[in-house]
């Protein structure tokens, strides 16, 4: 799996939708040329959740204007802004708009969520009072995290349904785990031709 990363240094707890972070995500949206931009919702359950959300928000007009952090160009065209699903659901907007399939890949995701050791093996156990007992080998981690992580929050609720037949056509019934995303309406308008140049991976 090829992909790059950059961390912005905040501490957990203490990330505020500030004009200095605005400018810091402008500037990454900017120099990515990002054609896709997921975030939290604003509903979501922690408040560097919310405040990220916030950022991106904020950042999803002004990435088109010259003005704003002249130093980085501004883009042209604005990427698709989207919420991924969070703890809680958008109860005026249950269903998502986009639903992606990744049954294919669900062991990957399991070994990109273990790097996150800290926060898998030690805080979120403590936070949320479990009484699972962490695996001791890598690889009865990585079953723990698929299981609990992975096929868990990926499973289909019957809300998602209708949106999966609508990406997937005839395919819908091979579809077993999914990521779901809400569309932010600050970035990009997008029609359903849009999405599926965005996303090659659903059926033509």
């Amino acid at each position: 799996m090829n992909c790059e990363y950059e961390i912005i240094n905040n501490e957990d707890g203490e990330l505020e939708a500030n004009l200095k972070n605005r400018m810091e995500v402008i500037r990454l949206i900017r120099e990515w040329k990002a054609d896709i931009v997921i975030t939290h919702p604003s509903y979501d359950y922690h408040p560097d959740h919310r405040n990220a959300s916030l950022l991106v928000q904020d950042a999803a007009f002004l990435v088109n204007v010259p003005k704003i952090l002249p130093e980085v160009p501004a883009i042209t065209e604005s990427p698709l802004f989207l919420y991924t699903r969070g703890r809680y659901g958008n109860r005026q907007k249950p269903q998502p708009d986009i639903v992606i399939d990744i049954t294919p890949v669900v062991r990957e995701k399991a070994y990109i969520i273990d790097a996150h050791e800290s926060q898998i093996y030690e805080w979120l156990p403590w936070i949320n009072k479990s009484n699972d007992t962490i695996p001791r080998t890598q690889e009865g981690k990585i079953e723990y995290v698929l299981r609990e992580y992975v096929l868990k929050r990926g499973e289909i609720k019957e809300k998602d349904k209708p949106v999966i037949e609508k990406w997937y056509g005839e395919n819908a019934k091979e579809v077993k785990t999914i990521e779901a995303f809400e569309i932010c309406e600050f970035g990009r308008t997008v029609n359903d031709q849009d999405i599926r140049e965005l996303f090659p991976m659903f059926p033509k």
